[in-house]
């Protein structure tokens, strides 16, 4: 794609995602858990299908669990020494980052924190700059020095693996977070394709870990974005597409299965 080209879709699928926030291997398809609005998926560069077949059902939350530490309050640097913070849940040595959309904080990734402790993986949801007790502001975010912020963070706490989940303004951080380190995978929930001065589509050809892409048909531009995205990784894609549950986030009260289907992610991954 032309260099004009490509800044043109990244400034407009861009503008059109910033209207919602406030609310496998290619060639295969597969559909949504059961108790979820049916979902459709499809890998990068092909059309997503119009049906999709009964899955069986699919356990969200463990009905046990082992005792594990209590969720604590933690802080780190990002890349460029901004203060930030964050609350971990502890488990395994597999690690799971959870990056928030905007104007939502890290409290919107604690259900689905608990729900990865409880499935063995360490879960750590934190603040962007400017958020909460977050030093920084939020119109310099920096997302890309977040997110490395949170990967040396982990990886100096114990982490074997690190799977980065981002939502909206984050899509671009998980881009840019694994271009720029080695990653188990990552997932992308109506991801942009850039913000402020982290670039993601732009660093999608240097990703080589398998990334995950999750979009609602209700949310104005994400499954075109969610697309345009996979189809410019290098590594292994998939795309779901739930017919409803609005931006980033807010896809998890409308679609229960949305934590089953990220939960199978990492495991598969981690």
């Amino acid at each position: 794609m032309k260099d004009a080209a490509r800044r043109s879709l990244i400034w407009f699928t861009t503008l059109l995602l910033l209207g919602g926030c406030g609310g496998g291997d290619r060639g295969t398809a597969t559909s949504a858990t059961a108790g979820d609005p049916p979902a459709t998926t499809a890998t990068a560069g092909e059309p997503l299908p119009t049906t999709s077949a009964e899955a069986p059902a699919t356990t969200v939350f463990p009905t046990t669990a082992p005792p594990f530490e209590p969720p604590r309050g933690v802080t780190f640097p990002a890349a460029d020494g901004t203060v930030l913070e964050g609350r971990a849940f502890p488990a395994g040595d597999t690690w799971i980052l959870l990056a928030h959309m905007y104007p939502a904080d890290m409290a919107s990734w604690f259900d689905f924190a608990t729900a990865a402790q409880e499935a063995g993986f360490t879960a750590l949801a934190y603040n962007n700059r400017g958020y909460g007790g977050s030093e920084g502001t939020r119109d310099l975010i920096d997302v890309g020095s977040d997110a490395l912020g949170a990967i040396a963070f982990a990886r100096s706490n114990g982490a074997d693996r690190v799977l980065f989940f981002g939502a909206s303004m984050n899509g671009a951080a998980a881009l840019f977070a694994a271009a720029e380190e080695d990653l188990a995978g990552i997932a992308s929930l109506s991801g942009v394709p850039e913000w402020h001065n982290t670039p993601g589509l732009a660093r999608a050809g240097d990703v080589t870990e398998p990334a995950l892409f999750i979009a609602a048909e209700d949310d104005r531009g994400a499954v075109g974005t969610a697309e345009v995205m996979a189809a410019a990784v290098a590594g292994d894609t998939r795309v779901v597409v739930y017919p409803a549950g609005g931006h980033g986030t807010a896809m998890f009260r409308a679609n229960p299965g949305l934590a089953a289907l990220l939960l199978d992610f990492a495991r598969s991954h981690g």
